[in-house]
């Protein structure tokens, strides 16, 4: 690493940062598992690296969305969500520090396993919800919710990580015109269509995130972005298999108009029905449950209705494929908040990440601005 002070330690930022092993690196930039040491504890750096090689103006906005993300987790006060505890600049790029987990990712742990129980996936959901909750509360739109940014703590807690394309009220955007920042499979149909985001988009990537961490796959990735986006706005996926309880759940949250799908006190309610179920069969789901009227609104989509809202530019109503950017996200823990064994080998930590799966994650970005 450059600006090494000395064989026997590293860089050290701000007085007081001392910078350690690298945890993760992808797209935007590496995670660094570092030492406060005025408060004598360890620390989770991200250092935006994808700004180095960027023009002026995507730098600057670079720099505005790390200055964001520190607002947005700022805002946030709750057990299920990562604590920004610093934001700072050096070598003309912005570092944010951050709480370290001791632990892996959600997308680690599907990629580990294959998939994620229904007792501990509903689990995980639950605590999510929480974070969600809390945020929206707060004013915060997380807008980046999947696997990689759920950290499943060694001491059995979950957090929700990476605010970096969070949405604040009452801040002016910093999304430029006809660019979606996210992981396109896990990017919500209304806001693909070019609609400004709610609460509901975030339900909708829990309800991806929790079907990918039930069948090890997400619903939606295809070969391409644009075939991918195609299926967020127009396929419905199939029931997940083996889930008991949770399957109409998860297909609530699927629900293509966002005023379908349950709000968060209701998919908390759900959530917590399906754990207690499951705690009293021991975690064996029982027979799947077909969607109903109770918990999801079905609606056949058409093509005039999944498309007509599109953005100009695009085949079908959808943005053109040149906005698009395939990109590598942080790997393991997303941000790189030490979620531990797996991180920093540079390799894809979503699920079904293996060779003989579908190619890694699209994520959805403009041209020179490397986002997710």
């Amino acid at each position: 690493m450059e600006n090494r002070q000395n064989a026997g330690g590293g860089l050290v930022l701000a007085g007081r940062y001392r910078l350690g092993d690298c945890i993760g690196k992808g797209g935007m930039g590496r995670v660094w598992r570092a030492r406060d040491e005025v408060l004598h504890r360890v620390v989770a750096v991200k250092e935006l690296t994808a700004g180095i090689y960027a023009a002026e103006a995507d730098r600057v906005l670079l720099h505005a969305r790390t200055q964001k993300e520190a607002r947005a987790a700022a805002r946030i006060t709750h057990p299920n969500v990562v604590t920004v505890h610093d934001v700072l600049e050096h070598d003309g790029r912005p570092w944010i520090v951050m709480q370290y987990v001791e632990g892996r990712s959600l997308a680690d742990e599907v990629k580990k396993s294959g998939k994620v129980p229904p007792l501990e996936a509903a689990r995980i959901g639950l605590r999510v919800l929480g974070a969600l909750g809390a945020a929206h509360a707060a004013g915060v739109l997380h807008r980046d919710v999947k696997p990689a940014n759920v950290l499943l703590a060694r001491d059995g807690s979950v957090l929700l990580t990476d605010f970096g394309i969070a949405a604040i009220d009452g801040d002016s955007t910093i999304t430029r015109t006809g660019e979606i920042v996210g992981s396109i499979d896990y990017v919500a149909p209304e806001r693909v269509r070019g609609a400004d985001p709610g609460p509901a988009c975030d339900l909708w990537s829990l309800g991806v995130t929790l079907y990918a961490a039930l069948t090890g796959e997400s619903p939606y990735r295809r070969t391409s972005p644009l075939d991918t986006m195609r299926a967020v706005v127009s396929e419905e996926p199939r029931h997940p298999a083996g889930v008991g309880p949770l399957g109409p759940i998860v297909m609530a949250l699927l629900a293509k108009d966002p005023e379908s799908r349950p709000p968060a006190a209701e998919a908390e309610r759900l959530l917590s029905a399906a754990v207690t179920e499951l705690e009293s069969t021991g975690g064996v789901p029982g027979p799947d449950r077909p969607a109903t009227a109770a918990t999801v609104a079905t609606r056949v989509i058409s093509p005039d209705a999944a498309h007509g809202t599109g953005r100009s530019g695009g085949t079908g109503g959808l943005p053109a494929a040149d906005d698009f950017l395939a990109a590598d996200g942080f790997p393991g823990t997303g941000t790189g908040t030490g979620a531990g064994e797996a991180s920093g080998t540079g390799r894809d930590t979503s699920p079904g990440g293996s060779a003989s799966a579908p190619p890694p994650t699209p994520t959805a970005v403009a041209p020179t601005v490397l986002a997710s």
